[in-house]
């Protein structure tokens, strides 16, 4: 840390080369960056390496000589420009605003490197907990509900997806927001089979049955959610045909109660 006396003494350890000593400078001599008393800064820097230079690594020492060397010539240019050399003084200007992007950049990851650093030494001071075994959790039967092996999912998707078509949902302008549930799906499908009194029929005669303004994609997939699940319980079956058609047959209609008392 850079002290505000006439002894100017530097912890040298704490600094990474010269813009790090520039960047320190600005800090404690709360320069205003932005517009950058070179003078000052350039007379601070000097009195830094008269005081400091047998402290500074061998290998280092040419960085920080060059900085020096770069910060005089700078200086020079500045008292050139205030003599009226117009080409002086854009050269000069130009030079300081390179000279601050660098200290700007530097501060930058510096700052970004300090952050980092308290968060490392704050981590440093955690314990993490070891994970738990889970295996003891876990139930060893898994059980995965399976469509009976009559019934083919890629053809069920085709067949759906052949209603989507049929319709031409994909390409309709129409938008529909609505709250739907397979529950309520599943009472209108049983509704249908109880009015119609059918046995067989289409997944699309079901759809045309309903009121063309309820029709969305949201409505489909919902239905045919219901489908499968009254097909768990053994209330229907779904069959394909050869067309891309989905078939529904009525099976044991007497399980509905059971359907209905599972989802309360």
């Amino acid at each position: 840390m850079l002290e505000k006396n006439n002894d100017f003494i530097i912890d040298i350890e704490k600094f990474k080369g010269p813009l790090d000593v520039l960047v320190e400078l600005v800090k404690e001599n709360k320069l205003d960056i932005m517009n950058l008393n070179l003078s000052s800064l350039t007379k601070k820097y000097l009195v830094y390496i008269n005081e400091n230079f047998k402290r500074i690594n061998i290998e280092e020492s040419g960085a920080f000589l060059l900085m020096a060397t770069y910060l005089i010539k700078l200086k020079s240019k500045k008292l050139l420009s205030e003599q009226g050399n117009e080409n002086e003084k854009i050269n000069y200007e130009y030079e300081r605003d390179k000279l601050v992007a660098r200290l700007l950049e530097y501060k930058k990851y510096k700052d970004a490197s300090e952050y980092f650093d308290k968060k490392k030494q704050k981590r440093s001071k955690m314990w993490q907990k070891v994970a738990s075994e889970l295996e003891n959790y876990l139930t060893k039967e898994k059980y995965i509900e399976q469509l009976p092996k009559s019934m083919d999912v890629q053809k069920l998707f085709e067949a759906v997806k052949n209603s989507y078509d049929r319709y031409k949902i994909f390409n309709s302008t129409k938008f529909i927001v609505q709250e739907l549930s397979v529950d309520e799906l599943e009472k209108e499908i049983i509704k249908y089979i109880q009015t119609k009194k059918k046995n067989h029929f289409t997944f699309e005669e079901f759809l045309l049955s309903v009121d063309e303004l309820k029709i969305s994609n949201q409505y489909i997939v919902t239905a045919f959610l219901g489908l499968l699940e009254m097909v768990k319980y053994g209330i229907i079956l779904l069959e394909e045909t050869s067309e891309q058609e989905l078939i529904v047959t009525v099976q044991n209609l007497n399980n509905i109660n059971v359907l209905f008392n599972t989802q309360k």
